[in-house]
């Protein structure tokens, strides 16, 4: 994360395996802290796509949720 904040789902959950040893009160500050360094208007880091990288500890937070919406996908294919 050079303070790049527009990033895909596949390259999100890349940043999470990455990252999931370290401390998920350690990322946001960090990434602010190099962030700051940017001339460019910068938007609420809440409102960017990578904002998960700090509220989400490892990719299998969503786990559950994605095997809910695959199974609801694939009943409803199959009728």
């Amino acid at each position: 994360l050079n303070s790049t904040a527009d990033f895909q789902a596949r390259e999100l959950n890349i940043i999470l395996r990455s990252l999931q040893c370290t401390k998920l009160e350690d990322r946001l500050p960090w990434w602010l802290d190099i962030r700051s360094c940017r001339r460019r208007s910068q938007r609420h880091w809440q409102q960017l796509p990578a904002a998960k990288v700090f509220v989400t500890a490892d990719e299998f937070d969503e786990l559950a949720t994605k095997a809910i919406l695959s199974r609801v996908r694939w009943t409803l294919a199959s009728q």
